[in-house]
């Protein structure tokens, strides 16, 4: 059996592979070290499905060729997360003009993008994140889906988690199409934060609490972007982290004069170093310029539609 992966063939020999879902749980092995993906299959031109017992248990004497499409895990995510923005601009639609007879035909397609939207506010937000947009969206559509009429309140309350989410999506979009470019502003972000930083334990001492926090905010946003951007295994980034993890233990606990502490003597000096690394040019030689294949035309307009001016 000839195997082809993104049209190149390759040059193994099967040994214990009995069938097609054999054969490509171990090509799957081998293309993850490599930081790709399976997306599609196709034996003899026909496509070919694991979640069909027939496909997966199909002997390998009975295929000549088996061809596999892979793509990295960035353009997978890339792909899916544009999938989303689309069906949230319907959704958002459908929700604004209250048209419940085709809302529940799109909430019918929520079940398939339950991953997509888990793996979004995973990688977005730290800790988990904020599950209610999630919670939001299986809400209505378990209430749909019984023949319930949305109230008003109901309505407005889904159109404001669904744009909320539709953010976090576009903004992810964003890192991934142009890592470089975000990273350099996200830089140069963090820079202008970081003498307001310096500023917040004495904001917490006058009962600034409220500005305190928004600073924190605004500064633990802009780093956990570019640990996602360059990569937080960047010898720069572990300290930051740590600090991080342990500012927000503090959080937890709402202890104000530790949360001082951390940040004037671990999350400041840690922040200060990386942003000093990354500020170098040939820093940035580290990050992507732009996902291995072009952006499709669908997710070059999901970016320009959410451009603000």
């Amino acid at each position: 059996m000839r195997i082809l992966v993104n049209d190149q063939e390759l040059d193994v020999r099967l040994e214990q592979e009995r069938t097609v879902g054999e054969v490509v749980t171990g090509l799957g092995r081998w293309l993850s070290e490599a930081g790709l993906r399976v997306v599609d299959l196709a034996a003899d031109g026909t496509e070919v499905s694991l979640g069909n017992d027939d496909d997966r248990t199909l002997p390998v004497e009975r295929v000549s060729e088996l061809r596999v499409t892979a793509v990295s895990r960035g353009e997978h995510e890339l792909s899916a997360l544009t999938t989303l923005v689309e069906w949230l601009d319907l959704l958002q639609r459908n929700l604004m003009q209250r048209t419940p007879e085709t809302l529940a035909d799109v909430l019918s397609e929520l079940p398939h993008l339950r991953s997509t939207i888990r793996g979004l506010v995973h990688t977005m937000m730290r800790n988990e994140g904020d599950s209610s947009a999630q919670s939001a969206l299986d809400d209505i559509a378990s209430r749909t889906a019984s023949g319930e009429q949305l109230s008003e309140a109901a309505c407005e309350t889904a159109i404001q988690k669904v744009e909320s989410l539709r953010n976090l999506a576009v903004s992810r979009i964003r890192e991934l199409w142009r890592p470089r470019a975000e990273a350099q502003a996200t830089t140069r972000a963090l820079q202008s934060e970081l003498p307001k930083l310096a500023e917040v334990a004495v904001l917490l001492q006058t009962g600034e609490d409220r500005e305190a926090m928004g600073r924190i905010v605004r500064f633990t946003e802009l780093t956990e972007k570019i640990l996602r951007v360059v990569g937080s295994e960047l010898p720069e980034a572990g300290s930051l982290n740590s600090a991080l993890d342990e500012l927000m233990r503090a959080f937890a606990d709402q202890d104000s004069v530790l949360i001082g502490d951390i940040l004037e003597y671990d999350v400041v000096p840690a922040a200060t170093e990386l942003v000093d690394y990354l500020a170098e040019s040939a820093s940035y030689d580290r990050v992507e310029s732009s996902p291995e294949r072009p952006m499709e035309h669908s997710q070059r307009d999901v970016v320009r539609r959410s451009t603000p001016g």
